[in-house]
């Protein structure tokens, strides 16, 4: 379901981002907004949003 999908991303990306920390790639301020849109963070979130909207309506 949505959910697990959910689950599933959000593991996904905390793997990425230990990943990227272990790799030095990590933006310094993981909440800066402006870094996370340039690492392709928020985009994806984004898409993500819309596309349970789209179920939702």
């Amino acid at each position: 379901s949505l959910t697990k999908e959910c689950v599933a991303r959000l593991a996904s990306g905390a793997a990425q981002a230990v990943f990227d920390l272990f790799s030095g790639r990590l933006p310094k301020n993981i909440f800066n907004r402006k870094e996370l849109e340039e690492a392709g963070f928020i985009k994806e979130d984004q898409l993500i949003k819309k596309i349970q909207n789209k179920g939702a309506s």
